[in-house]
């Protein structure tokens, strides 16, 4: 049986307690009280271990830390816990010593996440269970599958689907990937983006998002319903749609056998699909790349990354991928060097790849997009900015999908400058 949880906070820390319950996804599991006292006089009274206390901000009623430590004192609750803004080291050892099992800085979520802690916190039951039977799984994708492929979509009512690969972590593909995103959507193409780095993917981190929904939701609950593949998306904004992490690493490899019908089912709902993959060669990998209207293989600079890019456009050729529908993006590009389109054209899957460049973001750029700013970034007049549209404008009039706006027809005609990146430098007009 899962936990069952009570919680009780002011109006003023409402809104960051319901974050917490958010985030452990207990929201199902959770009642509120109305006061302090109420709080206090149910837990004492349910079964002892029964349920887990959920403190928040207290007001002038009492203070928190009191509350939470009368709660532990009664002996009743299976666990409490204690959500407090900046809260400094001195009350963490005060919570300590009271016996409250956790001080959770509603600040620091983002940072929990980024060591692996983030689904570890109490109460997070789907976290923190062991597996469930596999063949109970098995059977799960079987029916998803089923599903998916009655819902592919004919060959001219497809969204053109591309896929990012990248022989090696640290090349910014992930960036680059949620920059055209963001930018598809602000000139008004219904876009979705799809994580295939299941285990720890984190394209979600680059609009601020802190807790997305579970891709394995789709297979714990296959729908019937054809507009519910959407509605289990994350939405980042109207028209703009995320798919995936999973919560727990593990489940990733139980979801290979579904990739290739899900991406041409969700190709059916929105004007384009764009794939993140992982730089292992998986499964999962190879069917993004076969779905692929457009590959690309993201590198950085290609003097020292020609074997591993060679190894992704090798490995491509091989899955009967065409020549010409692989495509190279030098990643981090210094604007003062002239390209060099000579590298790397001997190798297989390579000879007749276009090649593209995109300039690095310049000096606290990565800072502010592992804030979750990358939206507002892509509003500064930069080279990284002015590089990633031009990119997406030719990829997208390749396919046929460059929408008749002034923004993203001017974004073809673009060479990018050499600018260097200010937080305060002049931005680009947003309609």
């Amino acid at each position: 049986m899962l936990e069952r949880w009570i919680a009780y906070s002011d109006l003023n820390s409402r809104i960051e307690l319901g974050a917490i319950i958010t985030y452990l996804g207990i929201g199902e599991n959770c009642q509120f009280a109305d006061s302090a006292v109420s709080l206090r006089e149910f837990v004492v009274h349910a079964r002892p271990q029964d349920y887990s206390v959920l403190v928040g901000g207290t007001g002038s009623e009492v203070s928190d830390i009191n509350l939470a430590a009368a709660i532990v004192n009664d002996g009743n609750a299976r666990c409490v816990v204690l959500v407090r803004a900046n809260a400094s080291g001195s009350l963490r050892s005060r919570a300590s010593r009271a016996g409250i099992d956790l001080v959770i800085d509603p600040l620091e979520l983002g940072d929990l996440v980024k060591v692996g802690r983030g689904y570890q916190l109490y109460g997070a039951d789907r976290f923190s269970s062991p597996l469930p039977e596999s063949s109970r799984y098995y059977d799960k994708v079987k029916e998803f599958n089923a599903f998916l492929k009655s819902l592919q979509p004919s060959e001219t009512l497809k969204a053109p689907i591309i896929t990012f690969a990248s022989g090696r972590g640290g090349s910014g593909k992930t960036t680059v990937v949620s920059s055209m995103a963001a930018i598809a959507v602000s000139w008004g193409l219904k876009t979705a983006v799809v994580d295939l780095d299941f285990s720890y993917g984190n394209v979600f981190e680059k609009f601020g998002i802190r807790q997305p929904k579970d891709f394995v939701d789709f297979i714990d609950k296959v729908s019937v319903q054809e507009d519910d593949l959407l509605s289990r998306a994350t939405c980042v904004r109207k028209n703009f749609y995320l798919f995936g992490p999973c919560v727990k690493p593990e489940m990733a490899e139980i979801l290979f056998p579904c990739v290739a019908n899900f991406l041409h089912a969700l190709s059916g709902f929105v004007d384009l699909v764009l794939v993140d993959t992982t730089s292992a060669s998986t499964d999962c990998f190879a069917q993004a790349a076969q779905a692929a209207d457009r590959l690309v293989l993201v590198s950085e600079n290609p003097v020292t990354c020609i074997n591993s890019l060679a190894k992704v456009s090798g490995l491509a050729v091989r899955l009967g991928i065409a020549r010409t529908r692989i495509v190279r993006v030098e990643n981090k590009a210094n604007p003062r060097v002239r390209q060099d389109f000579s590298i790397g054209k001997i190798e297989v899957g390579l000879e007749a790849a276009k090649m593209f460049r995109i300039f690095e973001g310049g000096q606290g750029f990565n800072e502010l997009v592992q804030q979750g700013k990358l939206e507002q970034l892509l509003h500064e007049e930069t080279p990284f900015s002015e590089s990633v549209l031009y990119v997406l404008a030719s990829l997208l009039d390749e396919l046929g999908l460059l929408p008749q706006v002034e923004e993203a027809q001017m974004a073809l005609q673009l060479v990018p400058s050499r600018k260097g990146f200010s937080l305060f430098g002049r931005r680009r007009e947003v309609g």
